[in-house]
């Protein structure tokens, strides 16, 4: 993930009234093996990223059946 920032306001008049924000950053980090990579989503909204991560198929939960001895 890598992004810009380039907020800049001005608070007052003068030589230190000023002040802003500008750069870029980035991100970034191994995926575990329980992600499926191919279904990887990512959204940007208002200022907001969302990423979604599926489980693999391995990862998944299972049902498994007990018997009862009577």
């Amino acid at each position: 993930m890598c992004g810009r920032d380039s907020n800049y306001r001005k608070q007052r008049t003068g030589p230190i009234g000023h002040y802003g924000r500008f750069g870029a950053s980035r991100r970034s980090f191994a995926l575990p093996r329980t992600v499926h990579a191919e279904g990887i989503k990512a959204e940007f909204d208002n200022g907001l990223l969302s990423v979604r991560l599926p489980k693999a198929d391995e990862a998944m939960s299972r049902k498994i059946e007990v018997s009862r001895k009577s």
